[in-house]
């Protein structure tokens, strides 16, 4: 399991970031560090930009000219861009005229087929975030505009990869890593205990138990006019911390929450679901179900 610091400090206040003082702790407490990952911006000089005009290039049909603001006086900064996927009022990532990106790419002030372009709105790959280059990287809306975009992806920070025992599956979460630091450092651990809201109403869907010794509980909550698309930004790198790849908010908001607190919580497409009936039972001889990242499993 991998265990970010800066995750665990939603549900723990450390009394040390001494990295050897934490991995001694966490040894003691019978979870074996496998790996200790430094996580760090390898990029200068990239803040958080407002797109507050688009335009199209007065010379060139797959390119766009954009104005962006970053500091205090909103000071419109052109900037040529060849992505698509954002429009005024997008909150980016701009690497200004000097950044250094991942490789050692410097940032400079250049014409493109005759405009000037001072530095670069950059994609998720550029910054070594990602696999995605078939964008520009948007941020939430409320991302505040000229910070150091590596504050706002809490970084630096520091990943443990732990080795938990299966008889410790209490563990297996942040929130029951944090459990046992708390004893370990006598300090308190807390976390939130959001209130969900209800409509009258019964589900469409129905549950039942057939195999109640391999699962004990099984519950269901269905959300309506849920639209499909990317997670927020914040969930989609802590997830990444964590070493599970990002899908859609559906399916990430499920991982995250398993990742939190533990108790698995898979999504489910009510439209898909047969005869608005599940049923937690065993899977039969030779029986085979493919998994979200296509892979047949038995």
């Amino acid at each position: 399991m991998r265990v970010s610091l800066d995750w665990l400090a939603e549900y723990i206040t450390l009394p040390t970031d001494d990295v050897a003082v934490i991995r001694e702790a966490f040894e003691s407490l019978g979870h074996e560090v496998e790996g200790i990952e430094h996580l760090s911006a390898d990029w200068t000089e990239v803040v958080i930009a407002e797109v507050v005009s688009v335009e199209p290039h007065p010379d060139a049909d797959k390119v766009r000219l954009c104005q962006v603001v970053y500091d205090s006086a909103r000071t419109p900064v052109d900037v040529v861009c060849g992505a698509w996927n954002f429009d005024v009022g997008a909150v980016v990532p701009f690497a200004k005229p000097g950044a250094v990106l991942p490789g050692g790419f410097e940032i400079g002030t250049r014409k493109i087929r005759g405009v000037e372009s001072n530095g670069m709105i950059c994609s998720e790959r550029e910054l070594g975030l990602g696999e995605d280059a078939a964008g520009i990287l948007v941020l939430d809306a409320d991302a505040p505009v000229g910070a150091e975009f590596a504050e706002y992806v809490a970084l630096p920070d520091v990943v443990f990869d732990l080795a938990i025992t299966p008889n410790r599956p209490d563990a297996m979460s942040m929130l029951g890593i944090a459990r046992d630091l708390s004893a370990y450092f006598e300090v308190p651990y807390a976390m939130s205990e959001p209130e969900l809201p209800t409509v009258p109403g019964t589900p469409s869907t129905t549950v039942e138990i057939q195999d109640p010794t391999g699962c004990l509980r099984f519950t269901g909550r269905e959300i309506q006019d849920l639209a499909i698309g990317p997670s927020p930004f914040w969930m989609r790198q802590r997830l990444r911390a964590a070493g599970v790849r990002a899908i859609s908010n559906a399916v990430d908001v499920t991982n995250n929450v398993m990742l939190a607190v533990g108790p698995p919580l898979p999504s489910f497409d009510g439209e898909r679901i047969v005869g608005e009936h599940l049923v937690g039972r065993r899977a039969g001889m030779g029986e085979t179900v493919s998994s979200l990242d296509g892979v047949g499993r038995s």
